[in-house]
């Protein structure tokens, strides 16, 4: 069975230290090796989203995704366990 972590920081969250990045650079490797780990990504609250949808055979795009910056998650996990 596939599950999806998310991450939303929190409101007065920090940028992530280089020891973070380590420890989470650990884990994901570990989770690879072990063949658990499906992928992972994340998302800049300062980079531009948009959205693209297709119903009926007709595109459309609108900013997004998020309405308000308290909706914005910032990464993702997905495991097969």
């Amino acid at each position: 069975m596939r599950y999806m972590s998310l991450w939303r920081p929190g409101k007065n969250a920090n940028p992530p230290t280089e020891q973070l990045f380590a420890e989470m650079g650990q884990l994901i490797g570990e989770m690879s090796k072990a063949g658990i780990l499906v992928s992972t990504g994340g998302w800049d609250p300062a980079s531009p989203f948009f959205t693209v949808k297709m119903s009926n055979g007709k595109v459309t795009v609108t900013d997004g995704p998020y309405a308000e910056a308290k909706e914005v998650v910032a990464g993702f996990a997905i495991i097969e366990v």
